[in-house]
């Protein structure tokens, strides 16, 4: 009657990895919500997916270190991929558009709660940049009453010998 413990063993680690494979569809789904959040963007499209595949990553790690010492085989595997369609087929179908929906009343939400600051920003940085310009423009006076308004004539080059070591040496030697 030993041959029911293997089986029994094979059955709660199948189990057990359809539940993982469950509860990461269920993490898919909320960093779909997130990626929905933050506009489709290629940056937040990236950044989740990495996101995703490193809990993956930890919750199949712990639930092979916990049913099967630390060894994936690849009905685990199998069955976490079968959890993960499950979620997809069932939940998943009824809470995408629930969350599209609810992203989508958040991203307006906050787009109107956060005009005025954008307003605020957007009339300052005008101030902001004409100051900088008039600033520029009054350096720019300046350097031309500087320079009398007239402007930079390259320098003529210079026919002064200039001497070198050997012939101060020699000077040295006629002097003395």
């Amino acid at each position: 009657m030993r041959y029911s413990e293997p089986l029994q063993w094979q059955l709660t680690a199948f189990f057990a990895f359809s539940g993982a494979g469950f509860l990461l569809g269920g993490v898919y789904a909320v960093c779909g919500f997130l990626r929905k959040l933050f506009g489709n963007g290629k940056k937040a499209t990236v950044a989740l997916d990495l996101l995703f595949c490193f809990i993956a990553f930890a919750v199949l790690f712990g639930a092979g270190l916990a049913f099967t010492n630390g060894v994936w085989r690849l009905p685990e595997l199998a069955a976490a991929t079968v959890g993960f369609f499950a979620f997809c087929c069932s939940l998943g179908r009824l809470l995408s558009p629930l969350l599209e929906r609810c992203s989508s009343f958040l991203r307006t939400a906050a787009a109107k709660l956060l005009l005025p600051f954008r307003r605020c920003s957007a009339a300052l940085w005008r101030r902001v940049s004409a100051h900088l310009e008039k600033r520029k423009e009054i350096r720019k006076e300046k350097a031309a009453k500087k320079d009398g308004g007239a402007e930079k004539k390259p320098k003529k080059y210079s026919k002064k010998r200039k001497k070198s070591r050997k012939s101060t040496c020699k000077m040295k030697a006629d002097s003395v």
